[in-house]
């Protein structure tokens, strides 16, 4: 079926080829004659052209000896074009990095209510030093930077247009209200870049927002368009390359939760047509006579970013553009520049031709069939929505596309016959998205600032602007931000998140403000699993699983890396960063979700893995020693690892250098893996270690208690547990100053508080904690901790916690037992992993010991209530999955893993070597299960039928913890609600 396509006039003076204005048919005045745009525009429009765009810049364009530079401003032009057309759109670019949020997204605003729904938004960043030079700074700032503003500037736009909702205006004249205020909202940002409080002076206009066009293809670009932009102007000179940026960028969409059909990607076609092909070549080689060497050279010297001079213009250009780092200013532009130099073994004067028609562009020429022919071709390869059609001259080269190329379109059902709908948003089949409402975040107050702020990262352009004393020019907001050494609390909302997928620009989309983003973001594709060897004799592996339920390898293993070592005894690992940066001060721009850091257990090394750039395929990138976390953070046996505010918080089970206590905390930084230090400067009597976590805005961290080396690695020691020598203790700290605050006992017959689980709500002060064992009826329990809001003592604690959840003992007979449990008769539960749900609904409770995973609703944190139940293993239950009925499994769940929406959950069946062989003395194999859940219809758990790596595909090693692509329940804590 053949499906109809978009057409964007771009209209620009006397025509897209920069000797246009020299033709004896043109008016070089043709730039500020109104006429010749309202003639423009209402060709377009009889046309039925989906809209029209004017491009523009806050700089002088090019050289104005030798053409046209100077413009109208858009928004000004557009508006008197509304007058005099109905239905085309009317899309004019803005620069959000010498522009403000409010007044453009009133500018906007006013436009498509005076167009009745047809403005459009083509969002740009500006790469010209003369724009820089200005708005009083010496250079453009750098391409990351100028993503970054970009980002924010968008977010504010839209919580503007939104600020208002559709039925916030009522007009009633007998009871003299206007309007209900109820339903007109503050924005209250303040940001990186800006702070808008709101709302907007302008009423919701009626596309409810401008369309978003966005045309940059680097990578930030593609990244930027990909989460924000409804069409894409795009330069692209051949069909390969055309058809492989439609479908990067869809993906892209699609791995952001957007329907790719909702962006339109429209390549730019700049067609010099004849009635004979001759004719065309003859109009295309009298404008390549009309241009000044000159001009083009400068201009190709300016994108390159190389002095005039450098460019040889019958020669090729030198070999030091090719080879050198990426541009600050166009990337992709730069990038397709050289690309068509060296594909075509151009000369700089071939090259200066060749994009003095469309600046990079396609240009081509040929007769009306032949472009429709163009056209078709690529729209049934897969390579664009519609083009961009940028006429070579103007008005001529739009009247014939619309009197002889549209016609020929329209035979072949890839053109309107006439416009259906009134405002641009129809045109491009779009829907108009509903108001909502602004998220809040008061600003937190922030921790004393200790120590200097890093000049480049507090300030990053302050030096830009000292030459003309600080004065005038775009400079970042510094917002009083207190590092911990750099931590602070969470800030109030910047931009959105997201990244330019190459470690630059703008923050990672994985990186969620809120746990209502992280459920809303696309599902994980990959899951990762370390995997040990018990017996030392090969490496240790970091597998990837397929979690794609479209795939064709949905539930195998698709990839493997070895560690360079033995004998690690992988158990817990993590990522280097995550939601968390935004507590980060100054730093979450720079950071990705990345690497994942693999602490060895038992031989204290971390090993460091990139998953870039094939996720399936994670390679090494660092090894840091035990004699490194020994020397300078004085801890060994690294096991939990949690990325933090400022840092990669690793909890350690051992000392130093020999010795086997205390445990603590060692701080790695988030992108050189250097280890820093011990975390804690005052640990009042916390000895014993296990995990760590935090709310962080009340800053607080808690830490839990096992044993040191010497108690568990042997496995468990009866004498030490009926001792109650474990751990039974929670601790409670000041996360910025390290600083021990409260110690609150469990009870010393409670065995083992191993795993920490707080609310994912930051303003929430309460969380869950599993014991193991209790040494009085082998029962396991899940406590709850909370602020003792009774006790009224803030600074010094005031936390308590209570037993919320009991799970008992099951009788056993003791020949079915293995030799540590026969004196006892039962089957303890061993609650040894616990999760939490990201929206904090549900907690899932792994029973190690009885082979079974309990799940409870927890919307009331007091009273946990019981919705699901599934048994796999068990010491003495050797329940099968679904999927082999015949194969009775060993182990039983044991680490547990949520997806972020709630709807998947995957268990591992090891738990520790010399504690599996304790339990599990026959074996405990290796397997992962995937069950599944409906939080919106109350919990309940299933086991997914389809989802089962086992056995031999593990190689012979034991599978532990679990990690998410993109995140999952327990790698992020968030800062905004």
């Amino acid at each position: 079926m053949t499906r109809q396509l978009h057409f964007n006039a771009f209209l620009m003076g006397s025509g897209h080829h920069e000797a246009a204005w020299r033709l004896p048919e043109s008016d070089p005045f043709a730039n500020t004659d109104l006429r010749h745009w309202i003639n423009l525009a209402q060709i377009a429009e009889r046309g039925c052209f989906d809209s029209l765009f004017l491009a523009d810049g806050p700089a002088l364009w090019g050289n104005a000896k030798h053409r046209p530079g100077g413009a109208l401003e858009p928004t000004v032009l557009l508006t008197a074009l509304a007058a005099v057309t109905s239905h085309i759109g009317l899309i004019a670019t803005a620069s959000t990095t010498y522009n403000d949020p409010y007044n453009l997204a009133r500018r906007f605003a006013s436009l498509d209510h005076i167009s009745g729904g047809r403005a459009g938004w083509n969002i740009v960043t500006t790469a010209s030093r003369q724009a820089a030079q200005n708005f009083g700074l010496d250079d453009n700032p750098s391409h990351r930077d100028r993503y970054a503003r970009a980002a924010e500037f968008t977010d504010i736009s839209i919580a503007l247009w939104d600020s208002w909702e559709d039925d916030a205006e009522i007009g009633d004249k007998a009871t003299g209200v206007y309007a209900d205020e109820n339903k007109i909202h503050e924005i209250d940002f303040k940001g990186e870049y800006f702070g808008v409080r709101g709302p907007l002076n302008v009423p919701r206009s009626p596309q409810g927002r401008p369309l978003l066009v966005q045309a940059g293809s680097s990578e930030d670009g593609r990244e930027f368009a990909a989460r924000y932009a409804e069409a894409v102007f795009t330069a692209q000179q051949t069909l390969a390359d055309a058809r492989e940026f439609y479908a990067d960028l869809k993906a892209r969409a699609r791995r952001l939760g957007r329907d790719p059909d909702q962006i339109k990607i429209l390549p730019g076609l700049v067609p010099a047509i004849g009635s004979t092909e001759a004719e065309a070549r003859a109009l295309e080689d009298e404008l390549e006579s009309l241009i000044v060497p000159d001009y083009g050279l400068n201009h190709l010297a300016q994108i390159l970013e190389v002095p005039p001079e450098a460019l040889p213009l019958d020669g090729h250009l030198p070999e030091s553009v090719y080879s050198r780092a990426p541009v600050e200013g166009m990337q992709s532009r730069y990038q397709l520049v050289v690309d068509l130099a060296r594909r075509d073994d151009l000369t700089v004067r071939q090259l200066i031709a060749r994009l003095g028609g469309g600046r990079g562009h396609r240009t081509f020429a040929g007769t009306p069939e032949q472009v429709a022919d163009t056209i078709e071709e690529w729209a049934q390869a897969g390579a664009a929505d519609g083009f961009n059609v940028m006429p070579p001259v103007l008005p001529s080269g739009l009247e014939a596309f619309v009197d002889q190329v549209i016609p020929l379109l329209r035979k072949r059902a890839l053109i309107r016959e006439e416009y259906a709908g009134t405002t641009l948003r129809s045109h491009y089949t779009l829907p108009r998205p509903p108001a909502q409402e602004p998220k809040r975040a008061p600003m937190a107050p922030t921790v004393p600032l200790e120590g200097p702020i890093r000049p480049v990262e507090a300030h990053r352009w302050h030096h830009r602007c000292a030459s003309r004393g600080g004065g005038g020019g775009w400079r970042r907001r510094v917002a009083p931000s207190a590092r911990w050494r750099g931590f602070r609390r969470c800030p109030v909302p910047r931009s959105m998140p997201d990244i330019s997928g190459n470690g630059g620009g703008m923050v990672d989309p994985t990186f969620y403000r809120s746990a209502t983003d992280a459920i809303a973001a696309p599902a994980e594709t990959l899951a990762y699993v370390v995997a040990f060897d018990r017996s030392a004799q090969q490496p240790d592996a970091l597998t990837v699983i397929d979690t794609d339920p479209e795939s064709s390898r949905y539930g195998q293993v698709v990839g493997w890396a070895d560690l360079p070592t033995r004998g690690d005894e992988l158990h817990h690992f993590g990522w280097n960063a995550c939601s968390s940066a935004f507590a980060h001060a100054d730093h979450h721009g720079d950071l990705q979700r990345r690497y994942l850091l693999l602490p060895g257990l038992r031989s204290s090394s971390i090993h460091v893995y990139d998953t870039q750039p094939d996720p399936r395929q994670p390679g090494l990138v660092k090894t840091i020693t035990a004699a490194e976390l020994a020397d300078k953070a004085g801890y060994s046996r690294p096991h939990t690892l949690h990325c933090g505010p400022d840092g990669i918080f690793v909890s350690c089970l051992g000392g130093g250098n020999g010795n086997d206590g205390p445990g603590g905390i060692a701080l790695l930084d988030h992108e050189t893996f250097d280890v820093l230090r011990a975390w804690e400067t005052d640990r009042g009597p916390q000895y014993l270690a296990y995990d760590a976590w935090w709310h962080l805005n009340q800053n607080t961290l808690i830490t839990s208690e096992w044993g040191t080396p010497s108690m568990i690695e042997d496995g468990v020691n009866p004498e030490l547990l009926l001792s109650n020598k474990y751990g039974h203790a929670l601790h409670f700290w000041d996360l910025a100053a390290g600083k021990h605050l409260q110690r609150v006992d469990l009870g010393e017959q409670y065995q083992m508080a191993l795993e920490l689980r707080p609310s994912h709500d930051p303003e929430a002060t309460w969380g869950f904690v599993g014991v193991v064992v209790s040494t009085e009826d082998l029962s396991a329990s899940v406590w709850r901790w909370h602020r003792d809001s009774a006790s009224g003592n803030r600074q010094s604690g005031g936390w308590q916690a209570d037993k919320v959840i009991t799970i008992p003992a099951e009788p056993a007979d003791p020949a079915t037992l293995p030799p540590a449990l026969q004196p006892f008769g039962a089957v303890p539960p061993l609650v040894t992993d616990i999760n939490l749900s990201v929206d904090d609904k549900f907690l899932y409770v792994s029973c190690y010991g009885t082979g079974e995973l309990k799940q409870y609703d927890v919307s009331d944190p007091a009273r946990p209530r019981e919705t699901g139940s599934v048994r796999l293993g068990g010491i003495t239950g050797r329940v099968p999955h679904p999927a082999a009925p015949d194969q009775p499994l060993a182990g039983g769940p044991q680490m547990v893993e949520v997806s972020r929406d709630g709807k998947r959950v995957y268990l591992t069946n090891s738990l520790y070597g010399a504690w599996d062989d304790q339990f599990y003395p026959d074996g405990v194999g290796a397997w992962l299960a995937k069950l599944d859940t409906d939080p919106a219809a109350g919990g309940g758990l299933a086991v997914d039928k389809g989802f089962f790596p086992h056995g031999d595909e593990f190689r012979g090693l034991r599978v532990h913890q679990v990690r998410l692509q993109g995140g999952d329940a327990s790698s992020d804590s968030y800062c905004y609600r």
